[in-house]
C-alpha cells in the first residue's frame, strides 16, 4: 500500500526492480495490510492475473466527456466519448481526441461493447510513438488489440491481451494485461 506506515513504499519499488518477474501494483491509500475494498478488489485481482500468467502493462485512466443515446426499436446504442492518460512500465501518454466507447444493447442486455482510441506518448526508451487500442467485450471479457509504431514494443502488435475495468463515476480505469505465456 502507498500509505504503509510499517514498510516504506520505496522498498516495494526496489524489490520490483530486483526480481525478474515481479509485478508491482500500488494500492493507493492502503496501509500495511489490505482490508475490505483494497483486499477484495485490487490486491486479489492483481494476484489472480499474475498467477494466471499475465502482467499489467498499461493502465488507462479514462474520463468520460459525454453520452449520446440512439434508440432503434429494441436496440439502443450508447456512445461515450472520453479522454485521459495512460501509464505503465513501458509506455506513457495521452488519449487523442476522438476516443469513444460504443455499447449496443438489446433491451436491457448488453450485446457488445467496444472502446476505440489512440494514445500518443513515449515508450520506455523515450521514443515518441502511438498505440491504437481497440478493446472489445462481446460477453466473454475485455480483449484489447493493440497496434503500435514503437520498435521497442513491436511485439504488442501480435501479443494476446486481456483487460479489466475498475469502475468509477467519472470513467473507468482500464488495466491491460499481457499474457506472459504466449
Amino acid at each position: 500500500g502507498t500509505a504503509d506506515a510499517i514498510v516504506e513504499y520505496s522498498y516495494a519499488e526496489r524489490a520490483a526492480k530486483a526480481y525478474k518477474h515481479a509485478q508491482l501494483v500500488p494500492i493507493e491509500g492502503a496501509g500495511h495490510g489490505f482490508y475490505k475494498r483494497h483486499f477484495n478488489n485490487k490486491a486479489m485481482g492483481a494476484v489472480k492475473w499474475f498467477l494466471n500468467g499475465y502482467n499489467e502493462v498499461l493502465t488507462v485512466d479514462v474520463t468520460l466527456t459525454g453520452r449520446h443515446v440512439t434508440r432503434k426499436g429494441l436496440r439502443t446504442v450508447v456512445e461515450l466519448p472520453f479522454e485521459g492518460t495512460a501509464s505503465g512500465k513501458y509506455f506513457s501518454g495521452t488519449i487523442e481526441p476522438g476516443a469513444k466507447d460504443v455499447q449496443t444493447f438489446r433491451g436491457a442486455k448488453a450485446i457488445s461493447k467496444c472502446a476505440d482510441y489512440v494514445i500518443t506518448g513515449k515508450d520506455r526508451n523515450g521514443q515518441t510513438c502511438y498505440m491504437h487500442i481497440i478493446n472489445r467485450d462481446d460477453g466473454q471479457g475485455w480483449k484489447p488489440i493493440i497496434e503500435t509504431d514503437s520498435k521497442q514494443l513491436s511485439y504488442y502488435n501480435e501479443a494476446e491481451f486481456e483487460a479489466e475495468l475498475e469502475n468509477r463515476k467519472q470513467g473507468p480505469i482500464v488495466h491491460i494485461y499481457l499474457n506472459r505465456k504466449k
